[in-house]
């Protein structure tokens, strides 16, 4: 037998452990061609929330309820749902639930109809401007390209809250929206593509939003 024939299980292997670095260049390439959605920093999110706000004209309900979820966040443990928002004269009343037996806490947060101010019991006051003072662009991650979502895409999207550490290396915070009726595995392929990015090294961290259209929304886009 001629030593110099090669046989076709040796062609195989030696193709496939050709094709080994190439594999491993597409799967390190793989973040780069991720398509990141819209991201903005906390504070753009919680204005694009409350839309356009007249203080004159006094807080809206729907305004108020974003507010007390902004309070809540920031100062009460365990804190699980706001709602709904109860008109006291110049003042918006909205219970609070927390831990997961849904504890209706005994002091509602209270939102001043003109001037946004928020309290709780004996716990400090938040002012609207406190969580609306950042005026500095989000930063986009490194490894991923950005295609902005819009429309029906975007009020369907998930939507999570991480923090980006001064590395870069982002820090899932929470999903604020699941996409809608597609279930909590739907938000994976989501919170995976997050934690995927790497942002530019700053001094020091920043909070943001980010909205992705889920795998789920893709398929069910496919098949009509």
């Amino acid at each position: 037998m001629n030593a110099s024939i090669i046989s076709p299980t040796h062609t195989q292997s030696r193709t496939r452990t050709m094709n080994r670095p190439i594999v491993a260049a597409v799967l390190f390439l793989f973040p780069l061609i991720t398509h990141a959605q819209n991201i903005v920093t906390k504070a753009e999110d919680i204005s694009n929330d409350l839309g356009e706000l007249n203080l004159s004209a006094g807080i809206s309900e729907p305004q108020a309820l974003v507010l007390a979820r902004q309070y809540c966040e920031k100062y009460i443990a365990g804190c699980g749902s706001v709602y709904p928002a109860k008109s006291r004269g110049s003042n918006w009343d909205i219970p609070v639930r927390t831990g997961t037996a849904a504890h209706l806490e005994a002091n509602p947060i209270s939102v001043e109809k003109h001037t946004g101010k928020m309290s709780w019991g004996d716990g400090p006051t938040l002012l609207l401007t406190e969580i609306l003072d950042s005026t500095r662009p989000a930063p986009k991650p490194l490894n991923a390209k950005m295609q902005p979502l819009s429309g029906d895409d975007l009020a369907h999207a998930v939507k999570i809250q991480f923090y980006v550490l001064p590395s870069g290396t982002p820090r899932i915070h929470s999903v604020l929206r699941s996409a809608a009726g597609d279930g909590l595995a739907c938000d994976f392929p989501a919170r995976r593509t997050v934690e995927s990015w790497k942002f530019p090294p700053r001094k020091e961290g920043i909070m943001l939003v980010a909205s992705l259209k889920s795998g789920c929304m893709a398929d069910r886009a496919e098949r009509r």
